[in-house]
């Protein structure tokens, strides 16, 4: 047999060069993601494709950039592999994945290979975003020198200051916020910077924020703002840094919750007590009908109700469907609750919506707490030291204008001290001056004469237009019918001692001693009577006295 001169490639010799190839290429993708720099050359040297894909469509370069293989990353590059080649699912990159797993010589090298900086993922994650959200330090400063856009947000609005805000990267914050980052701008649902990272609880992180200008009053959909996180959370430092920077104390979210709310619900008295001295209100209630006091008093916390109650709080001031903070620590079983409640004159007896009151849902331990609480508030003074107490203390007066002089006259003929009478003429020839300042009453001018005459009927008589003042929170309250004794002001601010008065027995026996003058003086009642008819045109005494509403009866306040 003579040399063989040629040989012809049979269908076994091209299967096995595929199958070299196949080989080559599996191997290239276990060496670039295990690190294995000689095989993955080897791969290489062998034909392996540099730009193939596994079943996820991850190429070798993006696999060596995942798991931080530096030199065999290099390798690819120098091959000619695909620098911003992106997965078909989800849009990832070499560099995206690089900076997500914060491999800092990958990053590098792929930047220096000219990678896109700002290419993101599908859902708009850029590398940016994924270190700042990773707290990768080194990758964002890297990021950032590369000219990355540091205020580029994902397809939900979250930008890379947003997400190291809410993860508590505080050095990252800074960073970004030095290459201008913008600090208020909010994702879709309106959160903010600040605002998460008040929620999440990082101090720092606020400090650094409201320093560089953040909204302190910014709210989300839901009307979550700052200071709402920090009093829920119990953040005295956060609290603290927002109300000294007069973040809106009683801000509330869109159910009507305040920050003072929040704090007596959790029992934060250190919060409740900044909250108090920023001037937040102590009795505001939310859409459900909830208050702080309720609130402390469910929750037992002893030491925010105490803090709540010096704060003037109303303990008897209704919450959810009419109850009242005692009654619900009734229910409950906080005898502690109950105790310091009934100290300050909760009254048990306050019902529900439903009826119930503190008596009637109390087991019988707590109605002996109650009943040991009422046996110990102060007992009522009697009588004679009562009438010492007002011999000493003149009856409060209305504020001196001329719509409350009925008043003033009352108080003046009522007053034991005579220096008090030389008023009544004054105010009779001031009469007319009232009647022009009360519009339409016509009851007004003609009842000077008529109080004068009849002082002894003073505690019965109708009038529409008596006011009186409370002293304390200075709001006028009108009146209806009857003059008597008030325990709290009209207007309800309930710190008002007595406004009007009734006859005591000698004031009475004085009156008639008047009246008796008066009647045996007849032709100075009928000068005065002229004077006061001739000067407002006014009706008879008489006719305008049996016009007036009897005892029982409703005035009509429209005349």
């Amino acid at each position: 047999m003579g040399p063989i001169t040629h040989i012809h490639a049979g269908p076994g010799s091209s299967r096995l060069a595929n199958a070299q190839l196949q080989a080559a290429n599996r191997g290239l993708l276990i060496a670039s993601e295990s690190g294995n720099l000689n095989a993955a050359i080897e791969a290489l040297r062998a034909g392996a494709n540099v730009n193939m894909t596994n079943q996820k469509g991850w190429t070798p370069l993006l696999l060596a950039s995942r798991n931080g293989n530096s030199n065999i990353a290099e390798a690819l590059i120098r091959a000619k592999a695909h620098i911003n080649h992106a997965t078909s699912l989800e849009g990832w990159t070499p560099l995206l994945q690089a900076s997500e797993q914060g491999h800092t010589g990958p990053v590098d090298m792929l930047l220096k290979a000219k990678a896109e900086v700002n290419r993101a993922t599908f859902e708009g994650r850029t590398p940016l975003f994924m270190a700042s959200r990773e707290g990768h330090v080194n990758i964002a400063n890297i990021l950032l020198e590369a000219k990355a856009e540091v205020n580029q947000p994902n397809f939900k609005g979250v930008t890379p200051l947003f997400l190291a805000s809410q993860n508590g990267h505080t050095d990252i914050v800074k960073m970004l916020i030095s290459a201008k980052a913008k600090v208020n701008m909010a994702e879709h649902e309106g959160s903010t910077p600040l605002l998460s990272a008040s929620a999440q609880g990082h101090v720092y992180i606020v400090d650094m924020l409201i320093t560089a200008k953040a909204n302190i009053n910014v709210a989300d959909q839901e009307g979550w703002n700052p200071l709402l996180f920090a009093s829920q959370n119990g953040d005295t430092k956060i609290a603290e840094i927002l109300i000294s920077a007069k973040a809106e104390v009683d801000m509330a979210d869109h159910e009507g919750s305040t920050p003072l709310l929040f704090a007596s619900d959790k029992g934060n008295p250190k919060i409740v007590e900044m909250l108090l001295g920023a001037k937040a209100k102590v009795d505001t209630a939310n859409l459900k009908g909830a208050i702080p006091l309720f609130l402390a008093s469910e929750q037992r916390h002893s030491g925010t109700l105490g803090i709540l109650i010096e704060a003037n709080a109303n303990v008897d001031q209704a919450g959810p469907e009419g109850w009242t903070s005692l009654l619900i620590a009734s229910q409950e079983g906080h005898t502690d609750i109950i105790q310091t409640l009934m100290a300050h004159n909760a009254n048990p007896n306050c019902a529900s919506n439903q009826g119930y009151t503190a008596l009637s849902v109390a087991t019988s331990d707590i109605l002996h707490v109650i009943g040991q609480a009422r046996a110990a508030r102060p007992q009522p003074k009697p009588e004679e030291e009562k009438k010492e107490e007002e011999e000493e203390k003149p009856l409060r007066c209305a504020r001196l204008d001329v719509t409350n002089l009925p008043v003033m006259l009352a108080l003046a003929v009522a007053e034991e001290h005579k220096g008090h009478q030389h008023m009544v003429p004054w105010l009779l020839q001031s009469a007319p001056q009232a009647r022009e300042q009360a519009g339409d009453c016509s009851i007004c001018a003609d009842s000077f004469v008529d109080l004068v005459v009849n002082k002894a009927e003073l505690s019965r008589t109708h009038t529409k237009c008596w006011h009186v003042v409370c002293d304390i929170c200075e709001q006028k309250q009108r009146l209806i019918c009857r003059i008597e004794p008030l325990t709290q002001c009209p207007m309800g601010c309930h710190k008002s001692d007595r406004l009007a008065f009734e006859p005591t027995m000698e004031q009475a026996q004085e009156f008639a001693e008047l009246k008796q003058l008066f009647e045996n003086r007849a032709c100075m009642q009928g000068q005065l009577r002229s004077e006061v008819a001739s000067s407002v045109d006014a009706e008879p005494l008489e006719a305008v006295h049996n016009a007036r509403p009897h005892d029982g009866q409703e005035c009509d306040t429209n005349k």
